[in-house]
């Protein structure tokens, strides 16, 4: 059952998992694999106050447009006369996974008309939004929540591979590195299509520019301000375009170490990654130590409850990984260790170390040897979403 760990679903006396065990015994409880991405996003920008401007200017206009209708048909026309569009500013729900992000793409689309509209009705927000600062952040945020974002939407699909979860999550952190940890001198890796590429192609690396915002096709709406690097009165919102940079490597830093905080105890379900040949130990007692520690790994991950699905999906695991580990390294002592091993945990496993022993057998009688180096596991294991 996965949950997002409130102590209403998982209190130890009284939660809803609780109370369901009295009834099924076996059941395992997991936090949900999305609500842990979102959560780790929001890790990383409460560590990060500076980014609070981003959100502030989200809320604030969302919430003068919701209350005000006036401001509400300015704000369209303005949208159609400046870029074409038509969208709603979106809020940012702190129970709704992907709305912080869909919630700055949005601003990105309309900021023109954000400008002219805080402009018009003499917004103190009016200067932070010209603030080149608060416009690289912005272009940034656009750029690392599409990526979380993508992510989250492989994390909700109606199936999802448990055992490819550290692959996807790998990916992500792969390009997040790759765009603003090692971009060398161009931040952002030069990537074409992304908000803060273009945003950098125009503004370069600050200073005070003349920016003109125009209607398109005709429209004779236009604006003209000067982005500043200014400290904003009340907000501790300035600084040059190092300091943005160093802020957003800062970052990105964050985000992936909060990931993989979050995803830690799902190593266990990537025996791919955990066993394979180019690092798996040469002498038998590490190898039978690591061997160890997965297990336990995976026993604490079903929450000690080794029966039922738990037992069902450790097989799946274990009996696909180690015929293809065990061929490899052709070790008698090991096969027996390993047997050994099984045998001597709770009896639910006796099971699995019969099949691995009757597969070593039968191994040797076909005279399989050390040169098979077939590792490309993929775990038939799955997890429903729900």
């Amino acid at each position: 059952m996965s949950t997002d760990d409130a102590s209403v679903m998982v209190g130890r006396d009284n939660g809803l998992v609780a109370r369901l065990r009295e009834h099924i015994p076996h059941l395992i409880s997991s936090c949900y694999i999305a609500h842990r991405e979102a959560l780790a996003v929001k890790d990383a920008a409460t560590a990060s106050p500076d980014f609070d401007m981003v959100d502030l200017v989200i809320r604030t206009l969302a919430d003068l447009l919701g209350r005000s209708c006036v401001w509400s048909q300015r704000f369209k026309y303005l949208q159609r006369a400046i870029h074409n569009t038509n969208l709603e500013v979106q809020g940012i729900h702190t129970v709704r996974w992907l709305s912080r992000g869909e919630a700055v793409r949005r601003l990105c689309k309309v900021l023109g008309a954000a400008i002219i509209l805080f402009h018009e009705y003499g917004h103190e927000l009016y200067e932070v939004v010209i603030c080149y600062k608060f416009q690289f952040c912005l272009y940034f945020l656009a750029d690392v929540l599409g990526v979380m974002n993508e992510l989250n939407l492989k994390f909700q699909k109606r199936e999802v591979d448990v055992t490819e979860v550290t692959k996807d999550i790998d990916e992500a952190t792969g390009d997040l590195r790759h765009r603003y940890l090692e971009c060398g001198e161009v931040f952002g890796g030069g990537v074409e299509g992304t908000w803060l590429s273009a945003f950098l192609a125009v503004y370069g690396r600050g200073g005070s520019k003349r920016v003109k915002v125009r209607g398109i096709d005709g429209n004779p709406v236009t604006h003209t301000y000067t982005m500043h690097e200014k400290q904003i009165d009340g907000h501790a919102f300035h600084s040059k375009y190092p300091d943005c940079e160093r802020l957003c490597t800062q970052f990105t830093k964050d985000t992936i170490s909060f990931l993989k905080t979050r995803m830690l105890d799902l190593n266990n379900l990537a025996p791919t990654k955990l066993f394979r040949v180019s690092k798996w130990p040469r002498m038998k007692q590490q190898r039978e130590k690591k061997l160890k520690e997965y297990l336990h790994g995976c026993s604490a991950l079903f929450d000690n409850r080794l029966s039922g699905f738990a037992l069902q999906a450790t097989q799946k695991v274990l009996v696909t990984w180690a015929p293809q580990m065990l061929s490899h390294h052709a070790d008698e002592g090991f096969h027996q260790g390993l047997t050994n091993y099984l045998g001597s945990t709770e009896s639910t496993l006796r099971a699995l170390s019969c099949r691995l022993a009757q597969w070593s057998v039968n191994e040797a009688s076909r005279g399989r040897t050390s040169s098979s180096h077939g590792c490309g596991v993929r775990c038939a294991m799955r997890a429903s979403s729900s």
